[in-house]
């Protein structure tokens, strides 16, 4: 059977995937690509182009007699990628497990990078100092050149600003991927169940709240002084440090108009 091109409903040559299918099959599978589309624009409706761009994407290396794998794998994501390069550290890190790698990532004089994170609990924004490999280590051990050893906080409005901005420029990249990714291995399915009913069985436990959603932390900043003097411990310690860092991030945030399409 040629990869190019299979009809969904009664398994015969179609020019394109969509051709041929039911009006039930081909809006199951656009609500799948509306699915994906709200997470990144919850406000839009999703673009005529998007959908013709996720259906050109069906038979790209697959071929509908091959089922789908029933999982997406998350994008590699290169530590470089989302973290902040913050100092280096002044001493030999205590390693657990010890292995040439982890020895080189916390030995004095390795760089040391920072990780930001939302804490829902306390509703406000966390940092993780960290090795090249993302293991967590203490404060106390990083060098930072531009704060004075023993200052809190550990590092710079800027830097925890430009933490914060590289967290999220980070996260549509790779959610989208994995998002898309999904999305089109749920179409397929959808296409292997259509074309051997007996497969809709094994397939029926596929769906979309295996969607990610983008976890972005310049959406839930605020730029007052009374939101920063009621967080608790470091970050309620220095209020108006932080109000700092909230309109830093704010005042350079660009439109979230993202491009829903990336290369998978």
């Amino acid at each position: 059977m040629s990869s190019a091109s299979f009809n969904a409903d009664n398994n015969t040559p179609s020019s394109r995937p969509e051709h041929g299918m039911s009006q039930e099959s081909r809006e199951l599978c656009e609500g799948f690509m509306e699915a994906a589309w709200k997470k990144l624009f919850p406000d839009r409706d999703i673009e005529g182009a998007t959908k013709t761009w996720f259906w050109d994407q069906i038979y790209v290396n697959w071929d509908p007699v091959v089922i789908p794998a029933l999982r997406t794998r998350d994008p590699d994501r290169p530590l470089s990628s989302f973290a902040t390069v913050v100092g280096t550290w002044s001493e030999d890190l205590p390693v657990a497990h010890p292995t040439s790698q982890q020895q080189v990532a916390r030995r004095a004089g390795a760089v040391a990078y920072m990780r930001p994170y939302w804490d829902r609990a306390h509703g406000c924004p966390r940092f993780s100092i960290v090795d090249s490999n993302g293991s967590i280590a203490s404060e106390e051990f990083l060098r930072n050149s531009a704060v004075p050893a023993g200052t809190l906080p550990v590092c710079t409005r800027r830097q925890y600003a430009t933490a914060i901005k590289n967290w999220d420029n980070s996260q549509p990249r790779w959610v989208t991927s994995y998002n898309n990714g999904l999305i089109i291995n749920l179409i397929r399915a959808h296409i292997c169940a259509r074309a051997t009913p007996a497969m809709q069985a094994y397939l029926a436990g596929w769906s979309i709240s295996d969607l990610k959603s983008y976890d972005l932390i310049t959406e839930k900043l605020s730029p007052s002084l009374e939101f920063w003097e009621e967080m608790p411990n470091l970050i309620g310690a220095f209020p108006s440090f932080w109000r700092d860092v909230a309109n830093a991030v704010l005042n350079d945030a660009t439109s979230r108009e993202f491009e829903l399409i990336y290369t998978l």
